[in-house]
């Protein structure tokens, strides 16, 4: 019999979730973005209809994550050089409090029309999953668990 293999590509994460706890793991990603020319963003992946995301740790187990409890990830992609010099976009310092207390800062880069690149139009996209950079490091913060934000200069 033979053994059919989809193309994946594996992007390491660290998965922070509303409970306090962290895991280190991979998720795989398609080689093939349906929205775009290019590879599956962590973004996009999170963005599907499923609750429950395989997720392979780092001690060799598989878990199912419901994306619901994630509050924020660090993943290992390296697409900000992409954002500013391809997509010639700007970013926008935004300071996060989560609902658990927790807060953090970052930039965001409202990939919108121009005139609706405001830090409010990022965080009142459809999209609940959304990136935010520190520096080169990407993380992917779910809004849902955003409690408030403010832009910063």
């Amino acid at each position: 019999m033979q053994e059919y293999q989809i193309p994946k590509i594996q992007s390491h994460v660290e998965v922070h979730l509303e409970s306090g706890k962290v895991y280190k793991g991979s998720f795989y990603l398609s080689t093939n973005n349906p929205q775009f020319s290019g590879p599956q963003r962590l973004e996009d992946f999170f963005e599907q209809d499923k609750e429950f995301l395989p997720m392979h740790l780092d001690d060799d187990t598989f878990r199912f994550i419901n994306k619901h409890h994630v509050t924020y990830l660090i993943s290992d992609e390296k697409d900000r050089a992409h954002l500013e010099n391809d997509l010639a976009l700007s970013a926008t310092l935004v300071d996060i409090t989560f609902s658990d207390g927790s807060a953090l800062s970052g930039e965001a880069f409202p990939d919108m029309p121009e005139g609706r690149r405001r830090a409010s139009d990022f965080f009142n996209q459809t999209a609940t999953f959304l990136p935010l950079y520190q520096g080169d490091q990407k993380l992917i913060i779910n809004k849902a668990s955003v409690l408030f934000f403010r832009e910063t200069e």
